[in-house]
């Protein structure tokens, strides 16, 4: 089973309203930026949370500054009811307890700091463990909670992982040998390994370990950007479609999130979609851009009939009656 990790990032829950907002985002799409390391968040990820979400048929909690994460008494602030994907990110249907609603519309608390669990082998996010309102998105205060529950298991000595490799920890003494010439090929062996990894042949066996783990962080954090640059890519190219869709009439503005979520789970089959489907919105009743005053007719037929004048129709708007 792929080990994880509990990750924590902070949004701001200022909406520009006075109320408590129902409905709230989570994180964005793509490369989410942490305080514990950056994860990413695609298809795959938002179908895991989902998934999970739906199979434990409970609503995920929100609390006060990560209390669900420690052993102590941790009233809810509120629930989280439903998740839904948009094209800029993951979002979050919430009732609040009064108490809660009463902070957020006194400003009495403003971030919001969702905890994920995070594969560490890709750091795909997986779940959503809870959501905490705070007022310490700061490195200390974060840091300190997430390390406490980490989710890491334990090191395992002599298993077999995934893909039936035997495992085992380091060790500072050398295992016991059976001749002289494994002596010399383990001799010849380490001296390589140092010279590979730029140490001195004299650095205890612990600096080999810290180097290997240095070098499989960087391979990980490599692996993490490629596959959000895969991600982006594939995200535009369902922008564009749903793009289309919209300009060719095939959908109504408020379908946008639903066809975004369809292009998403499968880009071929709602790009045949769209090819097919009917067109359903006359074009001149969708506005892409605003109108501005020189692409309007100055001056219409209804306009010379009521005596208005170009100046006159330019003065109050140039709209074409």
């Amino acid at each position: 089973m792929n080990s994880t990790t509990l990750v924590t990032i902070v949004n701001t829950l200022d909406s520009g309203k006075s109320e408590a907002p129902k409905q709230i985002k989570l994180f964005p799409l793509g490369l989410v930026k942490s305080l514990k390391g950056d994860f990413l968040v695609d298809a795959e990820a938002y179908n895991s949370i989902m998934n999970h979400f739906r199979a434990h048929k409970v609503d995920i909690p929100v609390d006060y500054e990560h209390q669900t994460l420690q052993n102590v008494q941790a009233p809810a602030a509120g629930w989280i009811t439903e998740l839904t994907l948009k094209s800029n990110g993951v979002y979050a249907t919430v009732e609040w307890t009064d108490k809660a609603a009463q902070y957020i519309k006194e400003k009495e608390y403003r971030y919001l700091s969702p905890v994920v669990s995070v594969r560490e082998k890709d750091r795909k996010a997986l779940l959503l463990h809870s959501v905490a309102l705070t007022n310490t998105p700061a490195i200390d205060g974060m840091t300190a909670i997430v390390n406490s529950a980490k989710g890491t298991p334990a090191p395992v000595k002599d298993k077999k992982d995934s893909e039936g490799t035997e495992r085992a920890e380091f060790s500072e003494k050398t295992p016991p040998l059976s001749s002289d010439s494994e002596t010399i090929e383990l001799t010849e062996f380490i001296k390589n390994l140092y010279q590979m990894l730029q140490l001195p042949e004299d650095a205890p066996f612990s600096d080999i370990e810290n180097r290997i783990r240095e070098l499989l962080q960087a391979t990980s954090e490599l692996k993490l950007e490629v596959n959000s640059l895969h991600f982006e890519a594939h995200k535009q190219q369902v922008d564009e479609v749903v793009t289309v869709a919209l300009k060719s009439g095939k959908i109504m503005p408020y379908q946008k999130d639903w066809a975004f979520r369809s292009a998403m789970s499968s880009l071929e089959d709602f790009s045949t979609w769209v090819k097919d489907a009917p067109q359903v919105v006359p074009m001149r009743e969708i506005a892409f851009e605003s109108l501005i005053l020189k692409d309007a007719p100055t001056r219409s037929r209804a306009h010379e009939l009521m005596g208005l004048s170009s100046e006159d129709v330019k003065q109050y708007g140039g709209k074409s009656l």
